[in-house]
């Protein structure tokens, strides 16, 4: 829509926008699978997103976003693929090792779809087992590749000047890397026995990081930056609170500091109970949050106690209510959440990306979201 960048940056400053605008992480192949079976792209707007060079990879399919229609979407920047000696195996570049798998759906299309596998790709284990081979990674000369700014720069502009979508962009934070490369476990024990060695391989990650992000500020200069970083369980954070200011805040300062010195917005998607984290949030001066699952957050108190401070995204429950509710339920639990969270300092959407939903219900969140008086 025309006005999508001016209701998103309304609302991440917690202003009242002029209509509440709607968000979307992206999407998996079990939802695609869905989606292409029951609603689809015509051959015509796949060719053009094409010749635009949109990514239709998952989990960040921009062309979803677009057909949907919602303001905002998000994308992340890879780095490169490096080689583990020790192991003899391809790493990403924090040494963590992914692995692509198949299944079968529990999703059954229409008789005239055939049903396929449906694929998945994600974090395996850590590649960087003891402390001989960090100790050897950090000897490696590890950078994101500027080229990727370039391209990504397109990207971002072509969607807002031609399709009204905003599309944040980010890079992994600094507790994934962390542990996607050594581990929890050997997280813990260097917490314990070796905190020198920790620090510095988390100086290695982070260097790297900011480095990208000021090279994504300098050179893709997008309005909306959000960085991907879990930090809780269902129950609580995935590590001690101590931790987490040593080893993962400081960071994000510095990130903070590099977006807003180019005059971007800090969105942070984290997942789990993190309430917890939102005082230190804010003295980053981080401008919004994103995922916020309503039954392991507490959002009625969030809102009322740092409302005015940072803004609320997603916050509409992916697990139960989109999965299994009807489409005319969905839309009425829309519209309690965002009276309840709205309507500044609000952008609803579902809490992470798209997994086994019915579409139809998707369809039902946003256009609740768009009619929202």
């Amino acid at each position: 829509m025309e006005d999508s960048l001016q209701v998103v940056l309304d609302a991440i400053e917690c202003k009242k926008p002029s209509r509440i605008p709607s968000f979307c992480l992206g999407a998996d192949w079990d939802f695609m699978e869905r989606f292409y079976a029951e609603r689809g792209f015509t051959y015509e707007e796949f060719k053009q997103f094409k010749e635009d060079n949109l990514p239709w990879l998952c989990p960040t399919n921009i062309p979803l976003s677009i057909k949907l229609g919602v303001d905002l979407t998000w994308i992340t920047i890879g780095g490169p693929v490096i080689w583990l000696e020790h192991s003899k195996k391809p790493a990403q570049m924090h040494g963590g090792l992914f692995k692509i798998a198949t299944r079968m759906s529990s999703y059954n299309p229409p008789n005239d779809k055939k049903k396929r596998p449906i694929p998945h790709w994600w974090w395996l284990k850590e590649g960087l087992e003891d402390e001989d081979a960090i100790r050897e990674y950090m000897k490696k000369d590890i950078h994101y590749k500027k080229s990727k700014f370039k391209e990504y720069k397109e990207i971002i502009n072509t969607c807002l000047n031609k399709y009204g979508l905003v599309v944040s962009i980010g890079l992994t934070g600094p507790w994934e890397n962390l542990h996607f490369g050594i581990g929890f476990g050997q997280v813990a024990k260097l917490w314990r026995k070796n905190k020198k060695l920790l620090h510095k391989i988390g100086k290695f990650y982070n260097e790297f990081a900011l480095e990208g992000m000021r090279n994504l500020m300098e050179i893709t200069k997008p309005k909306v930056v959000m960085i991907g970083d879990d930090y809780g369980y269902n129950s609580g954070l995935q590590l001690s609170l101590e931790m987490w200011r040593d080893l993962v805040r400081p960071t994000l300062e510095r990130h903070a500091d590099i977006i807003h010195k180019h005059g971007g917005k800090f969105l942070l998607h984290s997942c789990g109970s993190i309430g917890e984290l939102f005082g230190d949030f804010i003295e980053i001066g981080i401008d919004g949050i994103e995922s916020l699952k309503p039954f392991n957050n507490d959002l009625k108190s969030l809102k009322e106690e740092y409302g005015g401070d940072i803004a609320l995204i997603g916050a509409i429950d992916d697990t139960n209510l989109l999965k299994n509710a009807t489409p005319k339920e969905v839309k009425k639990r829309v519209k309690k959440s965002i009276d309840e969270l709205g309507p500044g300092g609000y952008i609803p959407g579902a809490t992470n990306f798209l997994l086994d939903q019915p579409p139809d219900n998707i369809l039902a969140m946003i256009e609740a979201i768009r009619t929202y008086k």
